[in-house]
């Protein structure tokens, strides 16, 4: 995979926000903790019923599951903790991933558009010359076929018909850096792709069952979409082609995955979270001023 060389280190940005917004708090401030206590009262309305009710069942079913494990070989993790601990640890970490992406939906027709603001005024702010926002004018093909609907909205050349194809193209579709450029892309906030960070999200939560590899590789999974997007408002403001900005996210993958990574384990802390929400926007705003200065944006 290609790379790029930058300087900043894309996962200390999401922190970097957050020291922005602090130092800056009369500006920017306000409108954040007005949506932030909104976000908090959807949050609370989704933590009380998911611990009250789902809590208890999850954490028998994920000790069943343990213990069965522990009987054959449960590696380190089980050794340290007792199955009924890591059951109850699993089980909690499983109730703050639900709360999150149950609250990150409905709280983003709570919010609007305050997110891209505070990224359009970070890059103001850092000498940024942002261009008048244009109606969209590009007029897409009408797809006739549903073989031609599933090749535009995918993004593939054609439907693969013999085995050999379809091996290549499931590894080259689901690869990292392949959904982290649909994420990108114009078409990202409309369906189906709108979808495709909700449907990464609930297929990888199992994962959180395996001790230690199993939450980091969750994680990582959050990264590619959350890095995928962290710049999309850029790519809008500035017109680039998809091309263009699956070619960009492509070269400096590993720095939007340290960015996605980062900025998703924020914003999975419970309440806290929703600030991130925020303060990751504007990081996500300094790393383009930061990388522009290098000549690699």
């Amino acid at each position: 995979m290609p790379g790029v060389h930058s300087k900043s280190l894309a996962g200390t940005y999401p922190v970097r926000g957050l020291l922005h917004l602090l130092h800056h708090p009369r500006r920017l401030g306000v409108p954040v903790a007005v949506s932030t206590a909104q976000a908090c009262v959807v949050s609370l309305l989704a933590l009380f019923p998911l611990f009250h009710f789902g809590y208890g069942w999850q954490t028998r079913l994920i000790g069943h599951f343990y213990k069965d494990w522990a009987t054959r070989d449960g590696g380190l993790f089980l050794r340290l903790l007792h199955p009924s601990t890591a059951a109850a640890l699993t089980s909690g970490l499983f109730c703050v991933a639900e709360t999150f992406m149950v609250t990150s939906q409905v709280t983003h027709y709570c919010i609007g558009s305050l997110r891209e603001r505070l990224f359009d005024a970070t890059l103001e702010e850092r000498h940024i010359v942002l261009p008048p926002k244009k109606e969209e004018t590009e007029k897409r093909h009408k797809a006739e076929t549903v073989e031609e609907w599933v090749v535009d909205k995918l993004d593939i050349e054609a439907l693969p018909t013999t085995r050999e194809e379809m091996t290549q193209a499931a590894q080259w579709w689901l690869s990292g850096s392949h959904i982290m450029g649909l994420c990108a892309k114009k078409e990202s906030q409309v369906w189906p792709l709108s979808w495709l960070p909700t449907a990464i999200y609930v297929v990888s939560l199992p994962l959180t069952f395996i001790p230690v590899i199993g939450p980091a590789s969750f994680l990582a999974m959050q990264g590619i979409c959350q890095g995928g997007a962290a710049h999309r408002r850029y790519f809008d403001r500035f017109a680039w082609s998809n091309p263009r900005r699956i070619k960009h996210t492509t070269a400096l993958y590993w720095h939007y995955l340290q960015f996605g990574m980062v900025a998703s384990a924020l914003e999975m802390i419970p309440f806290v979270g929703f600030v991130f929400a925020y303060t990751n926007q504007i990081g996500a705003a300094m790393l383009v001023a930061d990388w522009k200065q290098e000549r690699i944006m």
